[in-house]
């Protein structure tokens, strides 16, 4: 699988539904993906989220390589529009320390922020990781590609039950976001929702 910025909800399916799952960290980076962004459920519909990166978007190189910007306060507009989005959710007051917490850590790399943010999302749902990098892999190691299956210009293929988003009366319900919508909105739930299979 890739490495993502807040992973969608589909993406995050399937890691709780794989015995064991393996980050490519050291794929060429993918523009126009889920891999510095996420989208979630603000008050005008969905607002998309995204981390700035040195050398632009466009910059060919690995993942491994690739540097966050700080030349914008990205991190203060990323967490003021999430507290905006989900304030008022069920959970948000539960998980708001953890997930603040991300924004005061100053990553150089993009994985390493993508990897702690996942880290910060189990720990939510208490659970463990299980997952390696590429690089902590075994040789031979035999997988299933998931590396293109979730994308902003793809709909998934997830298919799950519509559950109350903020600012749902105005804008109805949008499918395919980041898992912090979930987890903000339905909490531990978020389990259930996503058919984990490795307990």
């Amino acid at each position: 699988m890739e490495s993502e910025y807040f992973p969608c909800i589909a993406w995050f399916a399937d890691y709780l539904q794989s015995e064991s799952v393996i980050i490519d960290d050291q794929e060429a980076f993918v523009r126009s993906s889920y891999r510095n962004r996420c989208e979630v459920a603000g008050a005008q519909g969905k607002l998309i989220l995204s981390v700035p990166l040195e050398g632009g978007r466009n910059a060919r190189r690995l993942i491994a390589d690739v540097k966050i910007c700080y030349r914008e306060r990205w991190q203060q507009v990323h967490w003021r529009s999430i507290e905006a989005c989900y304030r008022r959710t069920p959970y948000f007051e539960f998980y708001e320390s953890r997930l603040c917490g991300i924004f005061e850590h100053r990553f150089e790399y993009l994985v390493e922020l993508n990897t702690y943010v996942l880290g910060v999302l189990l720990d939510c749902l208490k659970l463990k990781p299980h997952h390696q990098s590429v690089k902590e892999s075994h040789p031979g190691t035999i997988f299933e590609d998931q590396r293109q299956k979730f994308s902003p210009g793809l709909q998934d293929q997830l298919s799950y039950r519509s559950y109350l988003q903020p600012f749902q009366e105005r804008n109805g319900f949008i499918p395919h976001l980041s898992v912090l919508d979930m987890l903000c909105c339905i909490g531990p739930d978020t389990i259930t929702f996503l058919g984990q299979k490795n307990a």
